[in-house]
C-alpha cells in the first residue's frame, strides 16, 4: 500500500498547445502536446492510477489508501486546448483528471472550455472551481480573491461552486490567506489546493493542499523524478 511517508503526487499543468515551441515559448505554463503524451504514456506503462477529486479527499482525511503508483492529474484555468489536445489523449492512456474551471470564462471567452466541451468530456474530466470571475490581479499584484471585499468573494464563490456543483477548488496565482480559507469553510468548499510544491500526506490541511507544476522545461528525469520512478 501507499507509503504514507511519501505521499501522492498531484501534478498541475496549464495550457496544452501544439505551438508551445513557436507561438507560446516564453509562457512558462504552456506544455507541447508531445511532452505532455509522452509524460502520460509514462503513467500508463508505469501503472499508475489516476484519482478524482473526491478520492483525493478521502486519502488525505486518512479514510482510504492507494498503491504508491497513485496520482492525481490536475489543469487550471480550463483553456480550451484542454479539450483539444490533452483530452484525447487523456483517453488514449485511460487516465483521468480535475480541471479547475473559471466559470465568467466558460460563458464569455472563446479561448476557454464553453458549456458544450465541458457536458462532452465529463468522461474523463470532473470539474471544480477557480474562481467565478476573481481570477485578476490588483494594482499591488495581489488576487482578487485576497483583495477584494468579503461579500464579494462570497457571492463569487457561491456562484462558481453551483455552477458546478463543486465542493473542490484552486487558488487563483496560489495566493491566499487565513482569511481566504475562512470564507472557502463558511461557503462549504470542503478541499482547496496551492501551488506549494510537494505531495500530499494523509492529514495535511485540506485547504493548503501541495502540487507540483510541470513545465516546459521539466525534463522526462525530472518528471521521472517526480513521479519516483
Amino acid at each position: 500500500m501507499q507509503n504514507h511517508g511519501n505521499g501522492i503526487c498531484t501534478l498541475m499543468y496549464h495550457k496544452i498547445s501544439k505551438e508551445a515551441e513557436t507561438k507560446h515559448k516564453n509562457n512558462p505554463y504552456v506544455i507541447s502536446t508531445e511532452k505532455f503524451e509522452e509524460q502520460m504514456k509514462i503513467l500508463h506503462d508505469k501503472g499508475f492510477n489516476t484519482i478524482t477529486l473526491g478520492e483525493m479527499e478521502q486519502y488525505v482525511k486518512g479514510q482510504t489508501q492507494f498503491t504508491e503508483r497513485t496520482v492525481l492529474l490536475t489543469f487550471d484555468d480550463g483553456y480550451k486546448e484542454t479539450y483539444k489536445y490533452a483530452y484525447p489523449i487523456l483517453k488514449k492512456y485511460n487516465l483521468n483528471a480535475a480541471v479547475f474551471l473559471i466559470t465568467n470564462k466558460n460563458t464569455l471567452q472563446h479561448s476557454f472550455l464553453n458549456w458544450k466541451q465541458i457536458k462532452n468530456s465529463r468522461d474523463i474530466f470532473e470539474f471544480a472551481s477557480h474562481t467565478h470571475n476573481l481570477h485578476f490581479l490588483d494594482s499591488n499584484m495581489n488576487s482578487y480573491l485576497i483583495s477584494r471585499p468579503k461579500d464579494i468573494i462570497i457571492k463569487d464563490l457561491k456562484k462558481s461552486m453551483k455552477l458546478l456543483d463543486t465542493k473542490y477548488f484552486a487558488y487563483p496565482y496560489g495566493q491566499y490567506n487565513s482569511e481566504t480559507i475562512e470564507i472557502l469553510k463558511e461557503v462549504r468548499f470542503s478541499m482547496a489546493f496551492s501551488t506549494i510544491e510537494g505531495y500530499i500526506k494523509p492529514f495535511d490541511d485540506v485547504f493548503q493542499l501541495k502540487r507540483i507544476g510541470i513545465y516546459p522545461e521539466t525534463s522526462t528525469e525530472e518528471f521521472r523524478e517526480i513521479l519516483k520512478i
